[in-house]
């Protein structure tokens, strides 16, 4: 039986006589209380004495079976994220939502009984009334006064009557109580056309169309280098909604998700469904009965998508494979892209991975040869961002503030022409950009992205790079990033990348419906003081002008390409043996004491230490926690020393405990960075080993979780 709950073994219960199967839903009793569980196996040997095994309460009839696709989906997550299946089937399966199945069930069970009772009684008054009409029908066969007999005939008529009216009675509660029970739904509508969403690349225009539609046809993983995602996978939705097969599509966030699914609708009418953890349970209980049955449906929703019980799944799309939202941040830690890869495998079905700024483990995965990686035809030639070295500026009293003066003049041009201004911060609070910029410009109404009071018409609005997502940046005139340098400020190897992607995307979606987005060789329309002449351009402030992904926006001679930072950054992965070269675990430590968790985090890493080989006291290397680029000095945090010749001898990395983040002070992780390889599973046994051996020594459960290729 699988459990809601984190057991690293699976309890056997028997069952008499009563016919069973892989994927029934069951009630039964585990130590002393009452559980919801799925039949995961009905066969083998316990192992233990037979007298222990329990019998199973209730077959819950009513409940949908958990199918064989998605048992093997948990059983993979629970291997792979390095947890409990019980684990992955309480997020697959809420108690909330399954305490609701079960009312409901029991409704609907009253309700049968109800009919049940009410076809005896009227079974018992058709008995008594057809009894009647045969005593009457008798009587008829003797002789009688004229006046009997008419009487007798007038009762026979009454009772024919009555009797056919229960048979009719009788006939309908029957047919009622062979219906189904599920849900009703409603009839569904035909998709309507409509016209495509508008897209800088269409499908049409690819070189490569033909190769994108064999390698979906032959269910291979396709990694689609483009800015112009909505067109590229049209055409393949529709394909398999015409064969009768589902589509789901990825969106990292809600929002995103519902802007989507709105789209596709007009598209394809009310086969397009959303789904996302934030939705009533009763709509997402009723998505996930209208996939168990044999129509075709368009599911748009985010990560949780992927638990969904597909009957027939012809296509996964997963736009913005590069974002990090895809990572979930509670047990099972899982990633949507790499998920989406694997469920593709279990329905056989197509991959299709698109980002204009891939991650670095899906390009690895194209030159590899895993992926068919497709591109643009041509590169597209973006507006060039304005970097601002506040450094220089502050030598030169070029600053006010966190406003560069340079940046303050450009504001007052922009806004006197009329025109709006966004203030982007990274991450963080930005209600002190406000503080700082009412008094600059005192004339002018500012708003806070996020506020109760926010007014989408004020001429300055501040916000994070994540709140300016729903925002049109084509209508604003001046986009400008406030301290970009806390991009690369967090102890995390991947800061570059992230930092790359973030403001890459800032300018794809900066230049879209402006014009700026051309060939190479066409305009860009920029104006002739840094603000484009429709819809303006991106300044950046930042103390590190010289960092790749500056240069590499700012454009110009000397500058970088995209494709040249991504070399480098490449280049530093795999000197440094870190993702995607090598595979990470995080063993997180959790606890409300400070002082028992470092002391236990400590004991942890030596435990972890002599099960890896490693030597012991060997520091946290600056390789793990924050590297740079080459030329970016100074980019990664440095904690701790550097790798040791022992711990490499050994073919794997085990840190000190440490801190990602200020806010959880009740939380260190200890790194593991293994190797890439075969070997990795039996690395993954052996920490588990070790972890559950430490725990019951040192009375520590419940304490310690994994976070398996942390983001």
């Amino acid at each position: 039986m699988i459990l809601p709950l984190k057991l690293d073994w699976m309890p056997w219960y028997y069952t008499d006589g009563e016919s069973i199967a892989v994927g029934d839903r069951v009630s039964l009793r585990f130590a002393g209380r009452q559980y919801s569980a799925v039949v995961a196996a009905v066969s083998g040997t316990p192992g233990i004495d037979p007298g222990r095994v329990l019998p199973i309460e209730r077959v819950e009839s009513g409940l949908e079976r958990i199918s064989g696709r998605e048992i093997e989906l948990w059983k993979f997550m629970a291997d792979y994220y390095m947890c409990s299946v019980g684990e992955v089937f309480k997020v697959a399966y809420p108690l909330r939502r399954i305490e609701k199945e079960q009312s409901a069930l029991r409704v609907r069970e009253r309700q049968q009984e109800r009919k049940f009772r009410e076809i005896q009684t009227v079974q018992a008054r058709a008995e008594r009334l057809r009894a009647r009409l045969e005593k009457c029908r008798a009587s008829l066969q003797s002789p009688h006064k004229e006046t009997v007999t008419q009487r007798l005939k007038t009762t026979e008529l009454s009772l024919e009557s009555s009797l056919a009216a229960l048979q009719t009675r009788l006939d309908s509660l029957r047919q009622e109580g062979n219906s189904s029970t599920g849900v009703q739904l409603p009839e569904e509508e035909s998709s309507r056309p409509a016209s495509r969403p508008s897209n800088p690349v269409a499908v049409q225009d690819w070189p490569q169309a033909g190769k994108l539609a064999s390698a979906m046809a032959e269910g291979k993983t396709v990694l689609a280098v483009s800015a112009g995602q909505s067109g590229l996978m049209l055409n393949q939705v529709r394909g398999q909604l015409e064969n009768g097969l589902s589509v789901l599509v990825l969106e990292a966030e809600i929002v995103a998700a519902g802007q989507l699914q709105r789209a596709l609708a007009e598209e394809f009418g009310e086969r397009v469904l959303l789904y996302h953890s934030s939705l009533p349970d009763g709509q997402r209980r009723d998505v996930a009965d209208r996939l168990r049955s044999s129509k075709a449906h368009l599911v748009v929703g985010t990560r949780s998508a992927l638990l969904l019980p597909f009957a027939s799944l012809g296509l996964i799309v997963v736009l913005n494979e590069h974002d990090p939202s895809y990572k979930q941040d509670v047990t099972p830690r899982f990633h949507g892209r790499d998920l989406a890869a694997v469920l593709a495998r279990i329905h056989g079905c197509g991959l299709l991975l698109c980002s204009a700024t891939p991650s670095l483990e899906s390009l690895v995965n194209a030159q590899s040869g895993k992926y068919l990686m497709l591109k643009e035809p041509e590169p597209f030639v973006l507006p060039p961002a304005e970097i601002i070295d506040t450094a220089a500026e502050k030598r030169k009293n070029g600053m006010v503030g966190n406003f560069s003066r340079r940046l303050i003049a450009m504001m007052a041009r922009t806004l006197e022409r009329g025109g709006n201004v966004l203030l982007l911060r990274t991450w963080g609070d930005v209600h002190f950009l406000r503080d700082e910029v009412v008094p600059l410009f005192p004339e002018q109404s500012a708003s806070c992205l996020g506020d109760e009071d926010f007014t989408p018409d004020a001429r300055i609005i501040m916000g994070t790079m994540s709140q300016s997502k729903s925002l049109p940046l084509s209508r604003i005139s001046l986009v400008a990033v406030m301290l970009c340098d806390n991009l690369f400020a967090r102890a995390d190897f991947r800061a570059d990348e992230r930092a790359l992607q973030i403001l890459r995307q800032l300018q794809l979606r900066r230049s879209e419906g402006t014009g700026f987005v051309s060939r190479a060789g066409d305009s860009c329309g920029l104006g002739t003081d840094g603000v484009g002449a429709g819809g303006g351009n991106i300044v950046i402030q930042t103390s590190r002008s010289s960092h790749p992904v500056y240069r590499m926006l700012s454009g110009g001679g000397g500058a970088y390409s995209y494709d040249e930072v991504v070399k480098l950054l490449l280049q530093e992965r795999r000197a440094l043996n870190l993702p995607p070269y090598s595979r990470i675990v995080d063993v997180l430590i959790r606890d409300s004491s400070s002082s028992r968790l470092h002391l236990m985090a400590s004991r942890l890493a030596l435990t972890l230490r002599e099960v890896c080989g490693g030597s012991p006291g060997g520091g946290m290397p600056s390789a793990v926690t924050g590297g740079g680029l080459p030329s970016a000095a100074g980019s990664g945090s440095g904690v701790g020393s550097p790798v040791s010749e022992s711990d490499l001898r050994f073919g794997g990395v085990i840190t000190e405990p440490f801190n990602t983040a200020p806010w959880e002070a009740d939380l260190l992780r200890i790194r593991i960075v293994l190797p890439k390889g075969k070997g990795i599973s039996a690395a993954k046994s052996a920490i588990l080993s070790a972890i559950a051996a430490f725990e019951k020594r040192n009375s520590y459960t419940s304490h310690i979780h994994f976070d398996v290729d942390p983001v």
